[in-house]
């Protein structure tokens, strides 16, 4: 097996575990989702005056997550959005 293939495999399997987890757990997660409010939302989501930039980090943030990258690789998906995505992500608190 070449390396492509060995992550297509492993990329695709990772997915099946997310849907199945996903579709097991689905009550608690909409209960979860359910419990936040608007303020709860807004504490947790940065301000951001570009609503652009950050769907784009959320979708590099999912498909990071998706392929269960390292935190150098999704490094590596930030700075290729360019200069106002890395500023922003300096602006997020960690915890």
């Amino acid at each position: 097996m070449n390396p492509s293939e060995y992550e297509d495999k492993y990329a695709n399997r990772l997915k099946d575990y997310r849907k199945e987890f996903v579709g097991k757990h689905k009550p608690q997660i909409e209960r979860l989702r359910s419990c936040l409010t608007e303020d709860d939302l807004k504490e947790i989501l940065p301000e951001t005056e570009d609503p652009e930039i950050y769907a784009s980090l959320m979708r590099e943030v999912q498909a990071a997550a998706d392929k269960n990258e390292t935190i150098a690789q999704f490094e590596q998906r930030v700075l290729r959005l360019g200069k106002k995505a890395v500023e922003f992500v300096r602006r997020i608190p960690v915890a």
